[in-house]
């Protein structure tokens, strides 16, 4: 049977720091565009789409990426988003 184990604290906020980086990257390119490869919804956003979405459900203190959260809330508001990504990936 699965049992749950109580996470390392310092293993969760080196591996957050860790994501946290990689949306940095990202994050002027969301600032500049509505879309990772744009103004128009590509296959780009899709593939990055789950990961946003687990990022914003995880239970950790995040960076203010505010082009991030603002490109996260573009795909949450497509109606394929919510069906195919938001209510299949916990």
């Amino acid at each position: 049977a699965y049992r749950a184990t109580v996470p390392d604290r310092a293993m969760v906020d080196r591996a957050v720091a860790m994501a946290a980086e990689r949306w940095r990257v990202l994050e002027p390119r969301l600032v500049e565009h509505s879309y990772v490869a744009g103004d128009r919804l590509t296959v780009a956003d899709i593939g990055l789409g789950a990961l946003v979405h687990r990022w914003h459900l995880a239970p950790v203190d995040r960076p203010a990426l505010p082009g991030t959260s603002a490109w996260y809330e573009r795909l949450s508001r497509r109606p394929a988003y919510a069906e195919h990504v938001a209510s299949k990936v916990a």
